[in-house]
């Protein structure tokens, strides 16, 4: 495995862990915010490790970070990285702080939170198994 590889992985399971500590805290909407921070490391780790590309772009967009690291996604897994794309962009700039957060719930941030660790746990093997 490429060193820059191990960087990102090492960072979205630090980043997947505090998703889990913020719903323990109830912190529902910093949930989703590291949930999209740990899919983003561990894409731009995929995109280090598949390709020649050993700066990852500064960009949010899962779908795009995806498509760079040169992975077939489902249907469904392309759906989520774009809900949890536009979520971010709801939590880190949120239009009215007094309702901000409203609409995330612990069972919202629980979905979030499975879906992200369904997609850690698909990415993650073939990474490894890629620097084999």
């Amino acid at each position: 495995m490429k060193r820059g590889t191990e960087h990102w992985l090492a960072t979205s399971e630090y980043d997947f862990d505090t998703a889990k500590a913020m719903l323990d805290s109830g912190r529902y909407v910093y949930v989703v915010f590291m949930c999209h921070l740990s899919a983003e490391k561990i894409l731009k780790g995929a995109i280090v490790e598949f390709t020649d590309i050993a700066v990852p772009p500064k960009i949010h967009l899962l779908n795009d970070l995806a498509d760079l690291a040169k992975l077939s996604l489902t249907d469904e897994q392309r759906v989520f990285l774009k809900k949890l794309t536009i979520e971010q962009q709801k939590t880190r700039y949120p239009e009215d702080i007094r309702t901000f957060g409203k609409d995330y719930t612990k069972e919202y941030a629980q979905s979030i939170l499975k879906q992200t660790k369904d997609f850690r746990e698909w990415l993650l093997p073939l990474i490894k198994s890629a620097g084999s």
